[in-house]
């Protein structure tokens, strides 16, 4: 199944249902005009890792919104996809996906952000957020 850069919000709110979040008008309006609505969630997740592994070569703006949207999946089973990705994100110049990647990570209670940070994070910390993820991969290296 092939996602578009467009279904990246309704996918989110489709997660978040499905964790038994309550919607509104607009967030259940965006689900139905997806063309998303009756497939599975699983199938859903699925599909997305599925494209990033794929696709690697998409824009950076598709590959961030994937990764948030796969992060209110709240899916432990996803943190070997998400190290792995956290990794291979660090290798590319600017590292602008590595922020998205770490709260997904957060999300499923996976200590990705350093103790000294004292629950402040954002994208804009670049050097922090890089030594963190890197620090991550090292004490988690083959735990996956």
């Amino acid at each position: 199944m092939k996602i578009n850069k467009d279904q990246f919000e309704a996918l989110a709110y489709i997660f978040e249902k499905n964790n038994g979040n309550t919607l509104g008008p607009f967030e259940n309006k965006v689900i139905d005009e997806s063309g998303l609505k009756d497939t599975p969630v699983q199938i859903l997740a699925d599909a997305i890792v599925d494209n990033l592994s794929e696709d690697y070569s998409e824009d950076i703006s598709f590959r961030s919104e994937a990764y948030w949207a796969l992060s209110k999946r709240f899916d432990n089973t996803l943190i070997p996809f998400f190290r792995a990705r956290l990794k291979n994100e660090l290798s590319v110049p600017g590292v602008p996906a590595v922020f998205q990647l770490m709260i997904a990570l957060d999300n499923i209670n996976e200590p990705v952000f350093g103790k000294d940070r004292d629950g402040s994070y954002a994208a804009h910390d670049v050097e922090l957020n890089i030594r963190d993820a890197r620090v991550y991969l090292k004490k988690t290296a083959g735990a996956n």
